[in-house]
């Protein structure tokens, strides 16, 4: 295999990875929103948003990996449910 052939065939080029990444961006940053929200609910304004984006970014973060590697199977299961119901 050829450098240009191993550099052209990479796993992540796909349209299913497009999809994952658009997917997870979306879910991250309504993530990090609802986070945010309720960082400065709970500790109020100041704390909240001084100190509230540090879980946020965490919990962004994970949603974002977790969507982009099964959102497939989350789609799939959707459409499951509101099938059979």
């Amino acid at each position: 295999m050829s450098y240009a052939h191993a550099e052209t065939s990479r796993s992540g080029d796909g349209w299913h990875s497009i999809i994952g990444i658009i997917l997870g961006s979306l879910s991250a940053l309504i993530t990090f929103i609802v986070i945010m929200i309720a960082a400065c609910d709970s500790a109020g304004w100041v704390v909240g948003i001084a100190l509230g984006w540090i879980p946020a970014l965490i919990g962004a973060t994970i949603v974002c990996w977790l969507v982009w590697l099964l959102w497939l199977p989350i789609i799939a299961g959707i459409i499951y449910v509101v099938s059979t119901t």
